[in-house]
């Protein structure tokens, strides 16, 4: 079902009369300078309509919608149990969104990627309905106000302010909640916890030019009653030539607690080098994280090789992991290969260790047969300790103008070998379509 936007307000109270009129001004104000300044519509305004549905003997039926313009950005999704929407315009974004930027870094300080750079500014950013984690909603663009609660989460709602004008180096944020309570567990150390007030305060400072970008921000959090915490962040990438660095560092304290309850890692650093060129694009990074100030440091080691020529398009990556304690490592190592002289086929395997023993070992192959219309099959065969495992999956296509239509076939997961396979397929109908409209100014 499709969520509610989360309410400003706390258990038998109404929403404040001064919260009101401060989102009424928030949406009024800005519209005022556009309205004075608006001159004649554009002769075209292009939007574009994508539909699709899908129907499987296993879940269902899906449905999708995605409106998207200059101005206007609209996605729908339902599969009968549920729908969820996602909204944005000028100065709005509501529904199915993510945090972005300042927030992002809140409610994930130490998190994977880069979280800082290159943003826009704005906390939150549009989402994907069907797998989105939080719903939302974010009145302004330089600065405003937001709303956030994670889909999974209904009774932890966070509410909050930012402003980060796109020509100044700094930006900020502050945002509170009401805790729930917690029954506690079985054992002494796991004590019940009551309901709490928590406040959370972050801001940013950053730069960039056209070979460097960095970026710098700090968090603090503080509960009523409950532990104050504090977290920091840094971000910087350099290009030289065909050279790309980046660099993330991380610390978060160990009573850190993000909107949504969760916790993050102790510390985090990451670093990466990637080399791009004709047709040979080359990456090496190495991480290093610990989840509390106790545990062991956890070290990976990843690379990647990409190579494009007559022989088509070839791909490897590996990850070694390590823990500061010592012993074997664990390795994931896999590749892919489109070849050249048949562009419409695709091999790929991956292999994966853990103390010095093979866990899994996989070989996957594709192809695709036609153009407008045709077939695409798959299959593959998985090695563990415990015995073979296979996948397979076949679909035909047709393509009519924009609307294409695929009915197909496929294993449900990887099914033992020796098993009937007809009894794990699932059957599924597709029908997808694209259109592009342009409309006259007045």
């Amino acid at each position: 079902m499709m969520h509610d936007v989360p309410q400003c307000r706390r258990a038998g109270r109404g929403i404040p009369r001064w919260y009101r009129r401060l989102v009424v001004t928030l949406i009024l104000v800005p519209c005022i300078p556009l309205a004075l300044e608006a001159g004649p519509a554009p002769s075209h305004a292009p939007m574009r309509v994508d539909v699709g549905a899908v129907a499987t003997t296993s879940a269902g039926a899906e449905i999708s919608l995605s409106l998207l313009s200059t101005s206007l950005d609209l996605r729908l999704f339902t599969d009968g149990s549920m729908m969820r929407m996602g909204l944005r315009m000028p100065f709005l974004h509501i529904g199915s969104v993510r945090p972005s930027g300042l927030a992002a870094f809140l409610y994930r300080p130490s998190g994977a990627g880069l979280l800082l750079l290159d943003q826009d500014g704005a906390v939150l950013a549009m989402d994907n309905p069907k797998y989105a984690r939080y719903a939302g909603i974010m009145l302004g663009q330089d600065f405003g106000l937001f709303g956030l609660v994670p889909e999974s989460q209904t009774d932890r709602p966070a509410y909050g302010a930012w402003i980060a004008p796109r020509d100044v180096l700094a930006s900020l944020l502050v945002a509170g909640s009401v805790e729930p309570a917690e029954q506690g567990g079985p054992g002494w150390y796991d004590a019940p916890s009551p309901a709490a007030d928590r406040l959370w305060s972050a801001g940013g400072l950053g730069d960039s030019g056209t070979w460097w970008a960095w970026a710098l921000a700090g968090a603090s959090t503080s509960g009523y009653p409950g532990p104050d915490a504090a977290a920091g962040r840094a971000e910087v990438r350099l290009s030289v030539g065909h050279l790309r660095l980046t660099a993330t560092a991380a610390t978060t304290g160990g009573s850190w607690r993000a909107p949504d309850g969760a916790s993050a890692a102790a510390a985090r650093i990451d670093a990466e080098a990637r080399y791009a060129s004709r047709g040979l694009a080359a990456t090496l990074g190495w991480r290093l994280a610990q989840e509390d100030g106790s545990a062991p440091g956890l070290a990976a080691y990843r690379g990647a090789l990409e190579l494009v020529g007559s022989m088509g398009r070839f791909c490897a990556a590996g990850t070694l992991e390590a823990t500061s304690t010592g012993g074997i490592p664990d390795l994931t190592v896999s590749s892919s290969w489109r070849p050249g002289f048949a562009p419409w086929a695709r091999l790929a395997t991956s292999w994966a260790a853990t103390d010095g023993q093979s866990r899994r070992f996989d070989i996957m192959a594709d192809a695709r047969l036609g153009t407008t219309a045709g077939v695409l099959v798959s299959g593959g065969l998985r090695s563990l300790p415990e015995g073979t495992r296979v996948k397979a999956s076949g679909t035909i296509f047709m393509q009519l103008g924009s609307l294409v239509v695929e009915l197909g076939a496929e294993t449900a997961d990887w099914t033992a070998a020796g098993e009937p396979l007809m009894d794990a397929l699932v059957y599924s109908a597709r029908v997808r379509t694209r259109l592009d409209f342009t409309s006259p100014g007045k």
